[in-house]
């Protein structure tokens, strides 16, 4: 999964279907395993893109921005990553 994510992130836009269920994908897998450092470490990857490319008002920007803030909740990281 994690391949196939970031060959669509290379080769896709950010706002493409492909790439958001590539990642989709990938985050529930992890969720399934109970991998959150990793889903942290995804979320923080495209948000920093997201930012960059799509701006800080964009509607991926803040919903990755609460999908990552939920994650670290979760698992009670507060070390001021957002």
């Amino acid at each position: 999964y994690l391949r196939i994510y970031h060959a669509c992130l290379a080769s896709c836009k950010l706002e493409d279907e492909l790439l958001c269920e590539s990642l989709t994908v990938l985050i529930e897998f992890y969720e399934e395993h109970h991998r959150h450092e990793k889903v942290i470490h995804i979320y923080i990857e495209i948000l920093a893109k997201y930012k960059k490319h799509l701006g800080h008002t964009h509607h991926l920007t803040i919903k990755t921005l609460y999908c990552l803030a939920h994650h670290c909740k979760l698992i009670g990281h507060n070390s001021g990553l957002i």
